[in-house]
């Protein structure tokens, strides 16, 4: 058969743990010549034994089927090309010529070039008219990275760096007690900056002559200076005249694309001296101090000032990726922040110097909506989990007991603007604490099974107080419902909420007893009133018909009176039983 694809792999399919079938639509001669492959999240890959799956082949392509579905999480898969490299088909003479057998080798022939064509397409190719670079010997690139030299050839270097003279190596020099001149390789540098103690020294601090490195700074006893070269030199001067030996600085995982606006160079960023790794990262050394100021060891500044974008996409000032793809019985982190507090400043909480472990700031100077934090916890695992997925927890840890109320998961407060010295600016006022919201754009498919709950791991958590409003000034309402219910036995079956059609609020119970409280002061009971369990108001008894006549509710002596009297004094009777409703017609 013609072979009409191009095609050498089918792919990439996500395992399910349900699905089976995988189609393919490159043309295979036979099943030995379909191959499976798995690609993780690292991008390694791993071909899937022959003896998992079975291949059915049609006129073009056909399907892979596994006995076992792939289970969910073992990576990315593919199916490919893969044809026999060997040509076992021999014609002899006065043997017949069958088209099925030369078609066969035809097409596997076919499918052979278009497998190499498409490793070629993916492989690093020169230019026409060039030839390819040969590699160093691996005695002189194991441990290193490969890169191009000045002719266009492979050479191996221990880093790699771009500065404004070129592609540079890092320096790999011993120094001696009172050297200030330092031999470079042959790649030519350029000074980028150069620091005495974190500050920024005037140019010419450091100049490069023929090759040597020439420090132009006399450094007194503890000085410690840093010259940036390509990618980065650390030259400590640890006393007068002695300068240790150069060693690698900032990264090898920094973008290393070699362009003339990209590479480490010195400028100005916004009054901070910052070392340019390459055209989105910055880094800036500041040691702490006593100022009136902020202060930090690092700072990593982006400027979004650019126009358009897509929508939906995260851009950041760093990011960090962490994989976990081993059953590891530690507790894996993208990033831990620990801060260690021996200070023991005593006083009122709000004057007290507060250490944090993090502080995370949004500055709104327009109006475009924004978050000071977002976390997300994407569950992509099971339909039902059955273990935890949160998107945060806050863990409290001590000992003995809190009388004085000081240890808290979280505080949320509001504030004006400025700081303890001096606020400044109208009264803030903040809409909500805490909002729990669906997404808007589709929030028909998203809800909160419970909003808040109190106790969690299947066992109850002890609380002497639920919620405390003790300490709140509420001008409205400590808690506000609107038509919501508020449910008593934790199943559902004993509720209240306000009813606005009845405009009452009202309790219901199992076997539809229930109380309402109206507007107009009204209470209705389906159901008893009792009083130390002994009932004294029941539903209405009906039958009754008014009486006619007069009505007397004056006193009258048992021993005189007549049967006129009672009738008159039984009609008053029947008469306020019917006006308060316990009896009636």
């Amino acid at each position: 058969m013609a072979v009409s694809t191009t095609d050498t792999y089918s792919g990439p399919y996500t395992p399910n743990g349900v699905t089976v079938e995988f189609p393919f639509g490159f043309k295979a001669v036979s099943a030995d010549d379909v191959a499976v492959i798995l690609r993780d999240a690292l991008g390694d890959e791993t071909i899937v034994a022959e003896n998992a799956y079975s291949v059915s082949l049609a006129t073009s392509g056909g399907t892979v089927t596994f006995g076992t579905p792939p289970a969910v999480g073992v990576g990315e898969l593919y199916v490919i090309s893969e044809p026999s490299f060997l040509q076992s088909v021999e014609f002899a003479s006065g043997q017949p010529f069958l088209p099925s057998v030369v078609n066969n080798v035809n097409d596997r022939s076919a499918a052979r070039d278009l497998v190499l064509r498409d490793g070629l397409s993916r492989s690093i190719r020169v230019p026409i008219g060039e030839a390819s670079p040969t590699l160093p010997p691996l005695t002189q690139r194991a441990g290193k990275v490969v890169v191009f030299g000045p002719d266009g050839g492979l050479i191996g270097i221990d880093t790699l760096g771009v500065g404004s003279g070129g592609l540079t190596a890092m320096v790999d020099a011993t120094t001696s007690e009172g050297q200030t001149v330092i031999d470079l390789p042959q790649a030519e540098f350029t000074v980028a900056a150069v620091f005495r103690n974190g500050s920024v020294l005037p140019e010419g601090a450091a100049t490069i002559e023929d090759g040597q490195l020439h420090l132009n700074v006399t450094p007194d006893d503890d000085d410690f200076i840093k010259v940036i070269l390509g990618y980065a030199i650390d030259q400590g001067v640890v006393a007068a005249g002695k300068v240790i030996g150069l060693t690698q600085a900032i990264g090898d995982q920094f973008d290393t694309t070699v362009t003339p606006d990209k590479g480490l160079k010195f400028k100005d960023f916004f009054g901070f001296p910052t070392a340019d790794i390459n055209d989105r990262m910055f880094f800036f050394h500041g040691e702490g101090t006593t100022a009136a100021d902020d202060q930090f060891s690092m700072r990593i500044d982006r400027r979004a000032d650019f126009d358009g974008g897509t929508f939906g996409f995260l851009n950041s000032v760093l990011r960090i990726n962490s994989v976990i793809t081993g059953q590891s019985e530690s507790f894996e982190a993208g990033v831990v922040l620990v801060q260690d507090n021996y200070a023991d400043t005593t006083g009122d909480f709000e004057t007290t110097p507060q250490h944090h472990g993090m502080v995370i700031q949004h500055n709104r100077y327009g109006t475009a909506p924004g978050f000071c934090q977002v976390l997300e916890a994407v569950d992509k695992g099971a339909a039902n989990p059955t273990e935890g997925c949160g998107a945060q927890e806050v863990d409290i840890q001590g000992t003995g007991d809190d009388t004085n109320l000081v240890r808290y998961g979280t505080t949320y407060i509001v504030r004006r603007a400025g700081g303890l010295a001096g606020w400044t600016g109208d009264a803030c006022v903040a809409g909500y604490g805490i909002v729990f919201a669906r997404q808007p754009d589709d929030a028909a498919n998203n809800r909160f099974v419970n909003g808040i709950g109190f106790g969690r791991f299947g066992a109850l958590t002890q609380f002497t107080v639920g919620i405390d409003f003790t300490y709140a000034d509420c001008s409205v309402a400590a808690l506000r419902l609107a038509n919501e219910r508020l449910d008593w036995g934790g199943d559902g079956t004993r509720t209240s909420r306000y009813e606005s059609l009845a405009a009452a609020m009202r309790y219901e119970a199992p076997g539809g007893k229930t109380f309402d409280m109206a507007d107009n002061g009204d209470f209705n009971i389906v159901g008893e009133f009792k009083i130390l369990g002994d009932r004294v108001v029941t539903s209405r008894r009906t039958g009754w018909a008014a009486a006619t006549g007069t009505a007397t509710r004056t006193t009258f002596a048992t021993s005189t009176v007549t049967t006129a009297q009672l009738a008159e004094r039984l009609k008053a009777l029947i008469d306020d039983l019917t006006a308060h409703g316990l009896i009636g017609a």
